[in-house]
């Protein structure tokens, strides 16, 4: 089998917490803890919505809702450099670009 290694950069306290789990659930290191949480996220994909709040599942629906009725504009950029302007405040906000 041929195998990858990834590094990542964690604040030490989430890895004290990482640690703790790891103990808790009797896994061998930390590199098999995380091996198991990738196939489980492989295995069902899709974000659990309970990762939101309900205030914030209403306030992301909202935004959806004003978006897709015109309530909300949409900018869009014609090439990169219109996007990074917008995005730095080069530009106004939300011209009447929409699409």
């Amino acid at each position: 089998m041929s195998t990858t290694t990834i590094n990542i950069t964690l604040p030490t306290q989430l890895k004290k917490q990482v640690e703790k789990q790891v103990k808790t659930n009797m896994y061998a290191s930390i590199s098999e803890y995380i091996r198991s949480a990738i196939r489980s996220m492989l295995a069902s994909p899709a974000i659990p919505s309970e990762q939101l709040s309900p205030r914030a599942i209403k306030k992301y629906n909202k935004t959806l809702n004003d978006i897709k009725s015109g309530k909300e504009p949409i900018y869009t950029a014609e090439n990169v450099k219109d996007l990074l302007d917008q995005l730095y405040g080069r530009k106004p906000p939300v011209q009447q670009k929409i699409s």
